[in-house]
């Protein structure tokens, strides 16, 4: 239980802080260098380690959630990705030439230095810096002064005198720094050089540089060493003598007066190159699709929105206004009622009359209606009526067996909820497939292969009698007598629009979401199926032939057919206790 706890803490630091932070707190927490290098190939097993966490370290900027990071990983070991940043490197650079500043070297030491710039005579390094004089006062407290032209003559020189004097001071330690971090040897580029000056060449740079001074100064203090009029081979002379002081740790020879030889790399012949042949079919990344994604053959994120077309499909013609009893089938069978007739349940507390007219209200106001030939004062308060009507038949009919809505409370339902599943791989076929094998009708699916999530929203769950449902409001128009909206009616629209998959779904995320929340949770003693309400036929008066509710399609899919729906869409299934909990549901 400890390493799970330990675990599941690395995969929360990932989805917080990225791959990176994560993997090296992993490396830290196990300390994976300490075991590594106690075995005798330990170097190079930890050098693996560690670039193979920079490569996925980049790699997930492209590749965030941990799944699809592991898909790109298992993409590049099975093709063999020979990009350059994933070449072995060797597992040790200490035989390597390494550039380095001298900033960065201080504490370090190398077998052999080489410090070809020492020998630059400027005393003003680097680049812009502030818009101030730097420099510290006579107490040696920092100064940043921005007087600029404001102070005279006199006080801008001995300012300037400051800076150099102190920026002289900083390349001294440098140059100490550089001089002393060799083990066995030390090259140095000394002596003088001529720059331009005014169009002709001079020397006085090189020779007030500290590098010199270091060897010719003769006693010189710095400021002394910069007026001092010392000469090339003054300073040629000083560093023989110094040499001569120490022949057998300090040599002198003129710099090499031939130019280098251009390194020439190898490279391959033009006419041996060719390009590869272009793959048959390039596969589809990474996407989010859901039930109306999978049922319509969409292949754009669009199709993860998954608030389903809500607007049924009129199959009968429009009838004369005394078929209308009630009035509310008059809702239009197309256009935004069926958001309008969503948003009413959504909001409207079953078991409490009192805030129906609010909800309808809002209802209307966010998705407006209106009658055909009406005008729009009378058309409110007719469809207010309308939908209130619905309400209260809808909350009053018994829908199951003891079951009506107007006894569950807000505390036990959950509106529209979200959920989020994996699906390293899906197809068409194979969920086409299953879904025959199940005995579960509907158009044939054609979508594309599926590598990503699937998401939803589950209009209503509720609980009731310690069982959980699942409840879809359905719109759709299927007639204006109860017998439109029998069982036969009523199966024969649920095959047609695909909504058997569409519940297979939102089962497969409840059970999911249950396992995490309910102790000693199973399917069937908590799982009470799934309901899809015809609401325009969903009427205490109205009846099937065998008694049982119009307009309610009821069904409680068997725990085998969830648990081969787990397995199908990657998920690991244990036979005795279900799908492995995960943590898809976004409530």
């Amino acid at each position: 239980m400890e390493r799970m706890l330990q675990f599941s803490d690395y995969r929360e630091q990932w989805l917080r802080r990225g791959f990176g932070p994560m993997y090296r707190k992993l490396l830290a927490t196990e300390n994976v260098a300490g075991r590594m290098l106690v075995r005798a190939d330990g170097e190079r097993r930890l050098t693996n380690l560690l670039h193979l966490g920079e490569c996925l370290h980049q790699a997930s900027e492209s590749h965030a959630s941990p799944e699809a990071l592991l898909r790109y990983l298992r993409t590049q070991r099975s093709e063999g990705s020979a990009d350059e940043a994933a070449q072995l490197r060797l597992e040790s650079d200490q035989n390597l030439v390494k550039i380095i500043t001298i900033h960065k070297a201080k504490g370090l030491e190398y077998p052999i230095v080489f410090c070809p710039y020492l020998w630059d005579g400027r005393t003003s390094f680097g680049g812009a810096g502030i818009d101030g004089s730097e420099y510290h006062d006579d107490e040696g407290i920092p100064v940043i002064d921005y007087r600029g032209d404001a102070i005279d003559e006199d006080e801008t020189k001995e300012i300037k005198a400051k800076i150099k004097l102190e920026n002289t001071a900083e390349f001294l330690r440098l140059i100490y720094v550089a001089l002393t971090r060799a083990v066995h040897r030390c090259y140095l580029v000394a002596g003088c050089y001529a720059t331009s000056s005014f169009g002709r060449p001079s020397v006085t740079e090189s020779t007030r540089s500290m590098l010199n001074w270091l060897v010719a100064g003769n006693g010189h203090t710095p400021e002394g060493w910069f007026a001092a009029k010392t000469t090339p081979a003054d300073i040629a002379a000083a560093w023989v003598a110094l040499a001569a002081t120490e022949p057998a740790a300090i040599n002198v020879s003129g710099l090499p007066p031939d130019a280098g030889l251009p390194l020439n790399p190898t490279r391959p012949d033009p006419a041996s190159l060719s390009a590869l042949a272009a793959p048959a079919a390039i596969p589809g990344g990474w996407r989010l699709s859901s039930y109306s994604g999978l049922s319509y053959g969409a292949i754009s994120e669009h199709a993860a929105s998954d608030h389903d077309a809500r607007i049924g499909t009129a199959t009968t013609a429009a009838p004369p206004p005394r078929h209308c009893p009630g009035g509310y089938p008059a809702l239009s069978a197309r256009g935004p009622a069926g958001e309008c007739v969503h948003a009413v349940f959504e909001e409207a507390d079953f078991s409490d009359s009192s805030t129906w007219d609010r909800a309808i209200a809002l209802a209307l106001e966010n998705h407006p209606q209106s009658l055909p030939g009406v005008p729009q004062k009378d058309g409110r308060e007719r469809l207010r009526a309308m939908l209130r009507q619905m309400l209260v038949d809808v909350t009053s009919a018994e829908i199951s067996e003891g079951l009506r809505l107007d006894s569950v409370t807000r505390q036990r339902r959950l509106n529209e909820l979200e959920f989020n599943f994996p699906v390293p791989h899906l197809s068409a076929t194979g969920l086409n497939e299953l879904l025959s094998q199940l005995g579960y009708g509907g158009p044939r699916l054609t979508f594309s292969r599926l590598e990503g999530y699937l998401k939803g929203f589950i209009d209503l769950i509720f609980e009731h009698q310690g069982r959980f449902y699942i409840l879809d409001w359905k719109s759709n128009h299927l007639g204006f007598a109860t017998a439109d909206y029998d069982a036969g009616p009523v199966a024969t629209a649920m095959a047609e629009h695909g909504y058997h998959l569409q519940y297979l779904l939102y089962a497969v995320a409840l059970d999911r979401y249950l396992q995490r929340r309910i102790p000693g949770y199973g399917y069937e003693t908590h799982f009470g199926g799934v309901l899809y309400l015809f609401v325009r036929g969903v009427r205490p008066a109205w009846r099937n032939s065998d008694g049982t509710a119009a307009g309610v399609y009821a069904h409680v899919p068997p725990h085998e057919a969830i648990l081969q729906l787990n397995a199908l869409f990657g998920q690991q299934v244990h036979p005795q206790l279900g799908p492995e909990p995960s943590a898809e549901v976004t409530r």
